[in-house]
C-alpha cells in the first residue's frame, strides 16, 4: 500500500473540488438560454427591409399613479400617438433619419420624449422637409403644439 503524504492528500482533494465546480459551472451554462443581441433598424435610405421595422407597442397606464410616460426609458427618444404620452409608443431605434410610414406612425404624433444625447426633429414631408420642430437631448415629456399636431411624417434623431 502506498502511504499518502499531507501534501499529497491536499492536492488530491483540490482536484476534486476542481473537477466540481467545473462539472457544476458547465451544467449551469448549458441551462441559460441567452437572446440574440439587439441591433438597430437600419436607417429609412439604408435599404431597411420589412424584417427591420420597429413597430410601435400600445401603452397604457394599469393604475391610477402610473404613467405611460414611464414606458421611455433614459437614453431613448420616444414618440407617442396620443397626448400625455397615451396611446401607440415608438421608440426611435438609433441615430438617423426615418420616414414615419415604415413605423405605423405617419401622421400620429401627439407627445415627444427626448431622452437621447441627440435633437429629435420632426418634418411635415416625408423627404425630411418643412421641419415642425425640434425637441433637444435630456428634454421633458411634452405635448406637441397644437400646429404640429398629426402632422409629422419624418424624423432625424442626430
Amino acid at each position: 500500500m502506498r502511504t499518502r503524504t499531507r501534501k499529497g492528500t491536499i492536492l488530491m482533494r483540490l482536484r476534486k473540488i476542481t473537477v466540481t465546480l467545473a462539472t457544476a459551472a458547465a451544467a449551469m451554462v448549458s441551462t441559460l438560454t441567452l437572446a440574440p443581441a439587439a441591433t438597430a433598424a437600419p436607417v429609412d435610405g439604408a435599404g431597411a427591409g420589412a424584417s427591420a421595422v420597429i413597430h410601435p407597442i400600445e401603452v397604457q397606464g394599469t393604475a391610477p399613479s402610473a404613467t405611460v410616460w414611464d414606458n421611455c426609458i433614459h437614453g431613448q427618444a420616444c414618440v407617442f400617438q396620443n397626448s400625455n404620452g397615451g396611446g401607440l409608443l415608438w421608440v426611435v431605434p438609433s441615430a438617423g433619419s426615418f420616414k414615419l410610414s415604415n413605423y405605423d406612425m405617419n401622421n400620429r404624433i401627439s407627445a415627444v420624449w427626448n431622452r437621447s444625447g441627440g435633437t429629435m426633429t420632426l418634418y411635415d414631408g416625408s423627404d425630411f422637409s418643412n421641419s415642425l420642430g425640434q425637441f433637444g437631448a435630456y428634454g421633458p415629456p411634452i405635448n406637441v403644439p397644437t400646429g404640429i399636431n398629426d402632422r409629422a411624417s419624418s424624423l432625424t434623431l442626430y
